[in-house]
């Protein structure tokens, strides 16, 4: 994700409060609902929001109407105190939270009574802020960056438990040099053990301009498991922009990245990037314009949004069983021996879940390029199936035919599409 270095370890009242947004939540409650301000809404987010010259309410509505439900740093170097303020009180104004970015936060404390002190300043000068999501520390470290980022971490968890303290880990093509393990999940698994985070979050960008990177779902997985195991929920940052070698992604790649994310149980879900970053030439098309000229982008994630929030609300108090996809050769997974499904036709990405004593499959045409129409074999042990509408978020009964405790029935997804299933 990165765009510029990790902020620079260097060495304000308290904020106005306007009732439009919840209290801030301990974080004993579940993230997604301490940023975004519901127990019941799916974080939805991007990076490099608005410069400071486009913070203002308007540009803000602008976000909360395309279906963003929480918001990230511009990435371009806006980390003053001043600037971190007026984000948080914007944010408010129209009913969203934010995470801020702040220039004093230290990457690492080592017995240092001034850095202490540089997070005490800021933890005084936001915690209390309903608009407040979190802490963003810094982008894509190393792993012997881990120790000191712990310091601040636990530092922080001691002085506002209430709020989060956020890191972007690399993707599993980064270099293991850099890295700085023998294998890309034990540097995941490092993180964990030293860092403590709340959450994790990583960025796997895998359409360039002549071909699809390997290893999207590999990641996915690693990060499922990571999850799973250390009871921490992930968070996925996904390739909107064209830049460098990346293709400029259509809004059926877009829906692909973001449906297989959920189908691993990722419980977020952020775009790179809504806003261009700067005038570099380097940089394609945003969902806005570097001079705030909204793109068909724009329009691509906000449907896209739509239908991520109308299935992802059912998907976050539930816990992944396992997941399988078939297609391409060379980048499958498999992660439970038996999952309850059966296709006629291949480039499907299934999902299992459960939700108490509910079961949820949310199946995804892994061909971006494609319709998929298929038969397709639920084992619901005779229960009735239900689909979910995403247009309605009504459930509706399926069609089809059922016998043995089975329920057979036609599969019909759009490029990217998916459908989620309960029964």
């Amino acid at each position: 994700m990165r765009i510029l270095a990790p902020l620079v370890v260097l060495f304000a009242a308290p904020l106005p409060a306007v009732a439009s947004l919840p209290a801030s939540a301990p974080t004993t409650r579940p993230i997604h609902e301490i940023v975004t301000g519901s127990p019941d809404v799916f974080p939805i987010s991007f990076w490099c929001g608005p410069p400071r010259n486009f913070v203002n309410v308007e540009r803000y509505q602008q976000i909360k109407d395309a279906g963003f439900t929480f918001i990230m740093p511009d990435g371009v170097g806006g980390h003053e105190p001043e600037l971190q303020k007026k984000i948080l009180d914007t944010a408010q104004q129209v009913g969203l939270k934010a995470f801020i970015t702040d220039n004093r936060m230290p990457h690492g404390i080592a017995g240092s009574a001034e850095a202490k002190k540089r997070i005490d300043d800021i933890v005084a000068d936001y915690k209390d802020h309903r608009a407040l999501a979190g802490y963003y520390i810094t982008d894509e470290p190393g792993t012997g960056m881990f120790p000191a980022l712990g310091e601040t971490f636990a530092y922080l968890q001691e002085k506002d438990p209430d709020h989060p303290a956020y890191i972007n880990l690399l993707p599993n093509y980064a270099p293991l040099d850099y890295l700085g393990t023998p294998t890309y999940d034990a540097h995941v698994e490092q993180f964990v053990k030293i860092v403590k985070p709340k959450l994790l979050c990583y960025d796997h960008y895998g359409f360039l301009s002549k071909y699809d990177r390997p290893g999207f779902f590999a990641n996915l997985e690693t990060f499922r498991n990571q999850s799973l195991k250390s009871n921490l929920p992930f968070w996925q940052i996904v390739l909107l922009i064209n830049h460098g070698d990346y293709r400029n992604t259509t809004e059926a790649e877009k829906r692909w990245e973001a449906w297989n994310t959920l189908a691993y149980g990722g419980k977020g879900l952020l775009f790179f990037t809504y806003w261009t970053p700067d005038k570099d030439p380097i940089w394609g098309e945003a969902c806005f314009t570097l001079d705030g000229k909204p793109t068909k982008q724009y329009e691509h994630v906000k449907r896209i949004n739509k239908d991520v929030q109308a299935v992802g609300k059912h998907l976050l108090r539930a816990t992944s069983i396992g997941v399988m996809q078939q297609g391409r050769p060379g980048d499958n997974t498999r992660t439970a021996d038996d999952l309850p499904v059966d296709f006629e036709g291949p480039n499907i990405t299934a999902g299992y879940f459960k939700d108490g004593d509910a079961r949820l499959m949310l199946l995804v045409n892994r061909d971006y390029r494609n319709p998929l129409d298929t038969p397709t074999t639920l084992r619901t042990g005779g229960k009735p199936l239900s689909k979910l509408d995403k247009a309605t978020g009504k459930w509706e009964p399926v069609d089809g035919e059922t016998a043995g405790g089975e329920f057979e029935f036609p599969l019909k997804l759009a490029p990217g599409d998916a459908d989620l299933f309960r029964w």
